[in-house]
């Protein structure tokens, strides 16, 4: 049996979508696609993060769930200020549930969609981009702090092995 999702997001109120997945998912390419086509504004979570976690994870250090607080505050004081009436799509990693729960508190819509790919792939996919702080050698630790999404039906399950445009075609399928 397969997992049920949300009634259909309503665009004509505020909302924000959630593209997560670990690195080398596609997330930034597959939410910058989707904000053209709803017509919402992008946020891209790597850019809220504080030059020392770049720095830490250019290192090959994982970061931390206490590295990680001020990065969600930052974004959830985002989103907040920017969505009181607009859509809003964010490419955002989305690695542990006690985040992914703090993002349903907002006071608008919200729906994540899960770019699932696994690890050969995505190091695959690293080893291709040059212009990133995240090295393919902490793929191990996202895997490892990626927490199951199988019991929140809020979550849109994608495999990142689709096409960009069938992955938005099915995304969007979920919008009114």
């Amino acid at each position: 049996m397969g997992k049920e999702y949300p009634v259909k997001i309503n665009t004509r109120e505020p909302y924000v979508v959630i593209v997560m997945g670990i690195s080398g998912s596609g997330k930034s390419t597959v939410a910058a696609q989707l904000a053209a086509y709803l017509g919402a504004d992008l946020v891209e979570a790597d850019d809220f993060h504080s030059e020392a976690a770049k720095r830490q994870m250019q290192q090959g250090i994982p970061l931390t769930d206490k590295d990680r607080e001020p990065w969600i505050n930052r974004l959830l004081t985002h989103i907040t200020n920017q969505g009181r009436d607009k859509g809003q799509v964010m490419a955002y990693s989305g690695l542990r549930r006690n985040h992914r729960h703090r993002f349903r508190q907002l006071p608008l819509q919200v729906v994540f969609i899960h770019l699932s790919i696994d690890r050969n792939e995505s190091i695959r996919r690293l080893h291709q981009r040059s212009s990133h702080f995240m090295p393919a050698s902490l793929i191990d630790s996202q895997l490892i702090a990626l927490e199951s999404t199988s019991s929140e039906n809020d979550i849109i399950e994608l495999s990142a092995k689709l096409t960009i445009t069938q992955i938005v075609a099915l995304a969007t399928s979920f919008f009114d």
